[in-house]
């Protein structure tokens, strides 16, 4: 069903206002009663009088409707609302078999039996209590075809209460008499017809009052039309009577006179609706045409894009096969600087250890010669303190050389070897690496704290190599003047956790010399050393767990200060990942590795 033009909080309004309107008639006739007031109890004097007991049930009935008017309903609400429902309908139901079957139980004659008289209760009055209190009782059931019974009875409540409402108001006896039996009172129709809406209008999104209600044009043709259906004939009825009681006009005459305003009244409420319609139809159109022209704009809005996201994939797609590109050169480029440099060292390396046996035979030489003192005394002096200490340095300088070229091969290396992915232990490997590095520790005075490690994805080896660089470098960079603390576990809420697959975030922690914030932009660049004299090395670790870290789709960071120590963060895939998955994690951070990289060398083959 479409939305309701009167809102819910409107409905429940209006269905309490019909109770109240139920409770304060019943308590108005039972004054009425107890204090002798007739126009309390028959509203016009010389009308029959509302029954007490008719009034108690309206009480019980209005009751009954404010409890269930707002669902949803709890469970000790609904049960005094069916309660008093069901005295309503007993009390209806015994007084109608009273007058069906003529047995003397005159429920009727229980309340101020002293001062009733001849009142009774009616037996429309008793069909429509019966009828209402069984409403009340069933307003939240339907069949399973979608009918519900509630609105039925309701329904026809309100019709004998229409009918005799009409009859009070024509002067028909007999539209509200039936036969020979007390008539209804009017407020007793009035209160039915009041408390009958009520029911109706409690549940608006059901049955006739939804169809009634609905916001299409159904449902705002029988909202405008329903008033002038029921009143123009009522008016123009009693009209009629009116000037045929004062001799107007004659039967016939007022038959016609009628027919045809009730025609006329008819057509104009009818061209009302119609152009009412129309004009709901133009601006449905305009609102349709809107709708379109949004739609067409959201379309090509939407087939831009498409296009923006194609060109851009197309241009990520070439920057991709260019970075792979330009990682190869890279790769290649080192790989044939070091092979380029590996000849001339091992000729270096030769000769001047030849020059060293040389310089050597030369100083026995001199030392065995027959050669004036002072001479021979210069000359072992120019072999031993330049000869010999030149040959020593440029031998020093080759072997730091071989080192470097030896680093820049195992970096080349770490982008170049075929990864055989698995489950591994991380803790079994921190493990390995500290205990192998046990005798550095102790050395260093420091200790090791290993927390919850979970497994990663990968190659065991590379990862071992990750963390065996990261451990050595915490001890490495230790700070002499207070005691190592270097601590190995996991994140538990990483936000620079990448979104594409399942990881876990590992650290390596230590309060060293830290990094101070100027130097932070260098850290993995190859060949960079912040503090030379604290340990050997040539640069290239921190740079080879980069490549390796990538290499499975991880990522790598650190939070450092100077004087405090350094903390790196490692992102590692715990499960088996899609390929396309950790290329777009690696090629994220390539293209600055890449140049890292590539600078680095440059700046030693330059420095060489």
């Amino acid at each position: 069903m479409g939305a309701l033009p009167m809102n819910h909080g409107r409905t429940a309004k209006f269905a309490t206002a019909c109770g109240l309107f139920a409770v304060l008639t019943g308590c108005f006739v039972l004054v009425g009663w107890c204090a002798d007031i007739v126009w309390l109890k028959s509203v016009i004097p010389g009308l029959v009088a509302m029954n007490p007991l008719t009034a108690t049930c309206f009480m019980l009935a209005g009751g009954s409707l404010l409890l269930l008017r707002d669902p949803p309903i709890s469970r000790r609400r609904r049960v005094v609302a069916h309660s008093a429902a069901l005295a309503v309908a007993a009390i209806g139901g015994l007084r109608l078999s009273a007058y069906i079957f003529s047995h003397g139980f005159d429920v009727d004659r229980l309340l101020f039996a002293a001062s009733l008289g001849d009142n009774r209760m009616a037996p429309n009055t008793a069909f429509c209590l019966l009828l209402s209190g069984l409403s009340l009782l069933l307003l939240d059931v339907a069949t399973r075809r979608g009918f519900w019974p509630a609105q039925f009875l309701a329904s026809g409540v309100a019709m004998i209460a229409l009918v005799s409402l009409v009859g009070y108001g024509y002067g028909a006896e007999s539209l509200y008499h039936i036969a020979s039996f007390i008539p209804m009172a009017l407020n007793t129709a009035a209160a039915f017809q009041i408390l009958s809406l009520g029911i109706l209008i409690s549940r608006p999104d059901r049955g006739l009052v939804a169809v009634l209600l609905h916001d299409g044009p159904g449902g705002v043709m029988a909202r405008r039309l329903l008033p002038a259906i029921v009143g123009i004939p009522i008016i123009l009825g009693w009209l009629r009577i009116l000037g045929q009681r004062m001799n107007y006009y004659d039967t016939e005459f007022g038959a016609a006179l009628m027919v045809a305003i009730t025609v006329v009244l008819f057509l104009i409420a009818m061209g009302w609706i119609a152009a009412a319609l129309n004009r709901a139809d133009e601006e449905r159109k305009y609102t349709m045409q809107e709708l379109r022209r949004a739609e067409q704009a959201v379309r090509q809005i939407n087939e831009r894009l498409e296009q923006r996201v194609k060109e851009r994939t197309e241009e990520l797609a070439v920057t991709n096969a260019d970075l792979v590109q330009k990682n190869r050169e890279n790769e290649l480029f080192v790989y044939s600087v070091s092979h380029d440099l590996r000849s001339p060292l091992v000729n270096l390396q030769g000769f001047s250890n030849e020059l060293m046996t040389v310089s050597e035979n030369i100083r026995d030489l001199l030392g065995s010669a027959a050669l004036p003192a002072e001479l021979q005394q210069r000359a072992i002096h120019l072999v031993d303190d330049e000869m010999l200490r030149s040959i020593r340095f440029i031998q020093t300088a080759v072997s730091r050389l071989s080192n470097i070229i030896d680093a820049l091969l195992r970096l080349s290396r770490a982008g170049r070897v075929e990864y055989q992915p698995e489950i591994v232990n991380i803790r079994a490997v921190v493990g390995r690496i500290v205990e192998a590095m046990s005798a550095t520790i102790y050395d260093r005075g420091a200790s090791v704290e290993i927390g919850e490690l979970p497994n990663a994805w990968g190659d065991a080896t590379a990862l071992e190599q990750v963390f065996a660089n990261l451990i050595n470098n915490a001890v490495n960079y230790l700070d002499p003047g207070r005691p190592g603390r270097i601590q190995v576990g996991i994140v538990e809420s990483d936000q620079s956790t990448h979104d594409l697959r399942p990881s876990v975030t590992y650290y390596v922690r230590d309060n060293g010399l830290g990094i101070p914030e100027a130097y932070h932009g260098k850290v993995f660049q190859a060949l960079k050393r912040l503090h030379p004299e604290a340990a050997k090395g040539e640069g290239i670790g921190l740079a080879i767990v980069r490549r390796i870290v990538e290499r499975h789709g991880g990522t790598i960071r650190f939070e450092s200060a100077a004087g405090v120590g350094t903390t790196f963060f490692v992102n590692l895939p715990n499960a088996p990942v899609d390929r396309e998955v950790t290329d777009k994690v690696r090629w994220s951070n390539q293209d600055r590795r890449v140049e890292h990289e590539r600078r680095s060398v440059g700046d030693f083959v330059g420095r060489r």
